[in-house]
């Protein structure tokens, strides 16, 4: 086993989870080769023990992993959306870490303890750049039905704002070109754009989310639980730019320390240290798996998942 090479299965599409921690191991001097999560078992025998670890980063898909593969390690990000094959899936990994705090205490089992491993921020793409604050808010992301209404209210203010996708490397530049970095989620979810707001030195706005106090506090952002409540902080931190860049200051200088890929990458490695014993999956587990993840699928691309969502509330099924 070579310990300066290590093995990343994952989606390394660029502006993805897999992608900056990619890059981040390249940065700490690691040669790191790329695979395809379902290509694992076919080349198992080819690439065991050449590696120092191995390492999953969650791109929604769902396998099993080979256990002579190790030590290995698996990142949910998506478990909010597919909690069940995440729970059979994360049995069979050494190490496992989730992005969502209630969703890493669901997870874990008196067998194995799975770690909560926030999302985060990427220096190179989101710090701040030099350049005017031409917008009042600024939202980079996928537009649903809710965020469409949420860009028609403010665009009724008379608001300047942009409200849509980027490349993930003007992230930054947009960011910090806007007075207030807007974020909503799905499922009261910590995701990547909170850390990526706050990285750039403007201010942070974003729905109220998970382990919200366990990370930040009360003077680094402001958040909102209705729409109502957030035009109404909208309005006021547009008016207010003393506090308003104070708050965005001390939200910055709280990701660059603590909150960065760098950081997560290093918390991955620590843990290798100490690595638990996983185990092979029965035949049993093995169809419930494939079951399970059959109908997520059907039930993703029938369009039936956003039908009930709509009518019940989130729901963690399948």
């Amino acid at each position: 086993m070579k310990s300066n090479k290590i093995a990343i299965f994952c989606d390394n599409q660029k502006g993805s989870t897999g992608f900056y921690v990619y890059n981040t191991l390249k940065e700490l001097g690691f040669e790191v080769d790329i695979f395809s999560p379902f290509s694992a078992y076919l080349i198992k025998d080819k690439i065991k023990d050449k590696y120092f670890a191995y390492i999953c980063v969650d791109d929604s898909s769902h396998y099993f992993f080979p256990p002579s593969l190790s030590p290995s390690v698996l990142w949910l990000i998506d478990t909010p959306f597919s909690f069940h094959l995440d729970k059979i899936m994360s049995k069979y990994f050494d190490i496992v870490f989730c992005a969502q705090k209630t969703f890493a205490e669901k997870l874990s089992s008196p067998e194995k303890k799975v770690e909560w491993l926030p999302l985060a921020c990427y220096p190179k793409f989101h710090s701040r750049k030099s350049t005017d604050k031409i917008y009042d808010l600024a939202f980079v992301g996928s537009l649903d039905k809710k965020r469409i209404r949420i860009k028609n209210t403010l665009e009724k203010e008379g608001l300047k704002i942009f409200f849509g996708q980027s490349d993930p490397t003007n992230i930054g530049k947009i960011y910090s070109s806007a007075k207030i970095v807007l974020n909503t989620n799905k499922r009261f979810d910590l995701n990547m754009r909170v850390f990526e707001g706050m990285c750039s030195g403007s201010f942070m706005l974003s729905e109220d989310f998970d382990g919200r106090k366990d990370i930040f506090k009360e003077d680094q952002l402001a958040v909102f639980s209705s729409e109502d409540e957030m035009l109404e902080k909208i309005r006021y931190y547009l008016k207010n730019e003393e506090e308003r860049e104070k708050i965005a200051y001390s939200g910055m200088i709280e990701v660059l320390e603590k909150h960065t890929y760098m950081n997560r990458v290093k918390r991955i490695l620590e843990s290798l240290k100490n690595s638990s014993i996983k185990k092979t999956p029965s035949i049993a587990e093995v169809i419930l798996f494939t079951t399970l993840e059959i109908i997520r699928m059907v039930w993703i691309k029938s369009g039936m998942r956003n039908i009930v969502t709509k009518t019940l509330g989130p729901i963690y099924l399948p």
